[in-house]
């Protein structure tokens, strides 16, 4: 049907990367090469990595996009994937999707390559205003790794 999401210019939003084929005879990486299918139809998409609004899987959005790397896309359009062509199918590219003069600063800033499981974040922005990171899980983190020094002195 990619011709016709392409004549009517119906975007596709991929739901997940990280699935099973839907049907028996299915490739194995059917849901891998899914975006690289589509933009070489000319299907305008991006990649959610939850299905139906839930957000709670959010944070492995990355390796949903890192997954479509491994599988031909390139990074940059992996990237664009989950950034700009997510914003311009939902209609809010003129706010967000890119860093340009004019749009809101909500961005992240992190230690490696945003598409790596070794990255972190080291900072976060939404509407200009950073968010605090610290959460218990970094709280523990410090804790332990304190205890940890003076065990070693």
């Amino acid at each position: 049907c990619a011709p016709l999401l392409v004549k009517f210019d119906v975007p596709v939003i991929i739901s997940s990367i990280h699935r099973v084929p839907l049907e028996r005879y299915d490739a194995y990486d059917e849901a891998y090469t899914l975006p690289l299918r589509l933009q070489a139809a000319g299907v305008r998409y991006c990649i959610s990595g939850s299905t139906r609004g839930r957000s709670w899987n959010a944070r492995n959005l990355p390796y949903h996009a890192a997954t479509a790397v491994a599988y031909g896309l390139s990074a940059d359009d992996a990237m664009r994937s989950i950034t700009l062509s997510a914003a311009q199918i939902l209609g809010v590219d003129d706010r967000m999707g890119s860093l340009e003069v004019g749009k809101d600063a909500t961005l992240i800033i992190t230690n490696g390559l945003p598409l790596e499981t070794t990255t972190q974040v080291t900072a976060a922005y939404i509407l200009g205003k950073p968010v605090d990171l610290q959460s218990r899980h970094t709280r523990l983190y410090d804790k332990y790794q304190q205890k940890q020094s003076q065990l070693k002195n």
